[in-house]
């Protein structure tokens, strides 16, 4: 059994870790988006992302193998038909960001072309 001492004790401890949780974690909100990629195009054409906050992009392929090239990030995935990807994304300045698939997919892979407008 315990004493009230022990409990006073432990629920301290408790409250410490769980405050430093806070504290680790509190400040990192992170925000999500997704692209689909389809042949010959990325939809959204332009994702408008928030300056300042890091994100994570769920990529999906919806029917062939594309790349998901970011090169002024350096930044680069596959991406296979009905797999997803996530990718995270730094805290990024207000900027253009253009990205494409650097796979080639058939006659209009050239056109395959988007970007990230970071406001």
């Amino acid at each position: 059994m315990y004493t009230k001492r022990m409990m006073l004790v432990i629920v301290a401890c408790s409250l410490i870790a769980v405050s430093g949780l806070i504290a680790e974690t509190g400040n990192r909100e992170v925000a999500t988006f997704s692209i689909q990629a389809e042949r010959y195009r990325f939809v959204p054409e332009v994702l408008k992302l928030p300056a300042n906050t890091p994100v994570q992009i769920q990529l999906k392929s919806r029917d062939a193998l594309h790349g998901f090239n970011i090169p002024s990030l350096g930044i680069r995935h596959d991406l296979f038909p009905g797999q997803s990807v996530i990718v995270s994304l730094p805290a990024l300045k207000p900027g253009r960001y253009p990205f494409l698939c650097d796979i080639f997919c058939g006659s209009g892979h050239s056109s395959m072309q988007a970007e990230i407008l970071v406001q």
